[in-house]
Order: structure tokens, then C-alpha cells, then sequence
């Protein structure tokens, strides 16, 4: 019976380790996320000391600071809890598996869960750091793993798009483009109904869109 025992405890402290392991992977993401919380601003030019009177007086027609559109804190702050729930729920299916499936199959189990976990993970990680930059230029997408900028001449439209998944339905803002396909504005998402932090952000990209299109 020892023998029996031995084996189940083993897994049990392994399943705790991941669970331990999951939870500081996820933490450390967080912390990494939180860094970036406040985008830096536009880089400010260097005159030398002659030339600073002349260039206060251009300084006038220079172009505005960029405007960025991303989750608020408390936006953020709500997605991560969500994250944790799902780390929560996939820890649980993974201890499950590991506890009731035979030992041939065990490793082939978990393993699938832990892929699975892992793909979902880093979209979510993904969608909550996300964030655009919108200059006189264009706009430049920022995630936690990737960086993109599309320029205003490119942009032939900016919608707003409902996108229904299992966990209920997302608003969302599309970039259509003169060529290619059209793309997800990173930081402008949301699972409520007449949310006004999102028709705001939609309202100043097209605000954006539009003032550089007159120009």
C-alpha cells in the first residue's frame, strides 16, 4: 500500500509546484507590466544656448504630443484578476488529471493542459499590456511582445466591432487599411455596454484619423 501512496504524493507535490510556479510566473508578468504604466512622452529636442530663444519662438507650430489609448488602471487591474481566475481554474483541471488518469497517461495529460494554459496566458497577457500611439504620423500598436506602426495615409477606415466568444461579447476597435488585412487597435477592448472610456478612445482616434487627412 506504501507503494501506492508514495507515487500519489509525489504528484501531489509536483501539481503544488506548479501551482507555485504559476502563480509567481504570473506575478513577475504583472510587476514587469506595471513598470510601463506611464508611456514615455515625446522626445524633446536639444538646442544648443544661442539657438534657444529662435527655437522658443518655432516651438509654437510644433506638432502636439502623442496621444496614447490603453487600459486604465482599474481596466487593468480587473483583467488581471480574471487572468488569475483562469490560472486558478487550469491548476485545478491540471491536479485533477494528474490525481485520476493512470500513470501511462498522466504526463500526456497534464502536459496537453499545461500547452493549452500557456497559449491562452499569453493572449491575455498580451490584450492587457496593449496599448497605441497616435502622432501627426500615424499609429504604432504595442503589446507585450510585438510592435507595429501603421501610417494615417494607409487608414481607410476605424470601426467598432462586436466579437462574441465563449466568455461573453467584446467591442472592439478595427483599423481598416488601404491594403492587407484589418487590425485590432492593442488597448481599446471592452466587455460592457455603453462603456464611455471606450466610445472615447474610438472618438479621438477618428479625431486623429480625421486632422491628419484635412492636413
Amino acid at each position: 500500500m506504501s507503494s501506492d501512496v508514495r507515487p500519489a504524493r509525489r504528484w501531489k507535490l509536483r501539481l503544488a509546484s506548479g501551482l507555485v510556479g504559476a502563480a509567481v510566473t504570473l506575478e513577475v508578468i504583472r510587476r514587469l507590466s506595471r513598470r510601463d504604466d506611464r508611456p514615455p512622452g515625446p522626445a524633446l529636442p536639444t538646442t544648443d544656448t544661442a539657438g534657444a530663444s529662435a527655437a522658443g519662438r518655432m516651438d509654437t507650430r510644433a506638432d502636439p504630443p502623442p496621444t496614447w489609448i490603453r487600459l486604465d488602471t482599474a481596466e487593468r487591474n480587473r483583467y488581471w484578476w480574471r487572468t488569475a481566475l483562469v490560472t486558478l481554474t487550469f491548476t485545478g483541471i491540471a491536479v485533477t488529471a494528474g490525481l485520476t488518469t493512470q500513470a501511462a497517461d498522466r504526463w500526456w495529460s497534464v502536459g496537453s493542459i499545461a500547452v493549452f494554459y500557456s497559449l491562452i496566458l499569453l493572449t491575455l497577457v498580451n490584450q492587457v499590456n496593449g496599448a497605441t500611439c497616435l502622432t501627426p504620423e500615424g499609429m504604432e500598436f504595442r503589446t507585450f511582445f510585438t510592435r507595429r506602426s501603421v501610417p494615417w495615409s494607409e487608414v481607410t477606415a476605424i470601426e467598432k466591432r462586436l466579437r462574441t466568444v465563449r466568455s461573453g461579447t467584446w467591442s472592439e476597435i478595427r483599423v481598416v487599411r488601404v491594403k492587407g488585412r484589418t487590425l485590432t487597435v492593442p488597448g481599446a477592448y471592452t466587455a460592457r455596454w455603453h462603456d464611455t472610456e471606450f466610445e472615447a478612445k474610438l472618438a479621438t482616434i477618428r479625431r486623429h484619423w480625421a486632422r491628419a487627412v484635412e492636413s
